[in-house]
């Protein structure tokens, strides 16, 4: 869906290697949300959600406090999350 919707785009390498994937969301999100007109771009709003998404999963391990049990997720971390 997403290579049709951009029009067979491939994506390249990182051009920032120093820096995280997970950095580099969070910073974009920002940027795109003090944007005065936010608008309808797909890519914004995708890195958006999954800036949301990663803050959500955040707040949620440092309100569970258990390193052990929160290295010990492997999938479906979120709903793992959110039912501890």
């Amino acid at each position: 869906m997403f290579k049709r919707l951009l029009n067979e785009q491939e994506f390249g390498e990182l051009e920032c290697k120093d820096e995280s994937v997970k950095e580099m969301t969070f910073e974009e999100a920002t940027r795109f949300a003090a944007l005065p007109d936010f608008g309808a771009d797909l890519e914004n709003k995708v890195v958006l959600s999954i800036a949301v998404r990663l803050a959500a999963e955040e707040f949620a391990i440092a309100k569970i406090d258990d390193d052990e049990w929160i290295a010990g997720l492997s999938s479906n971390q979120m709903a793992k999350l959110i039912k501890r």
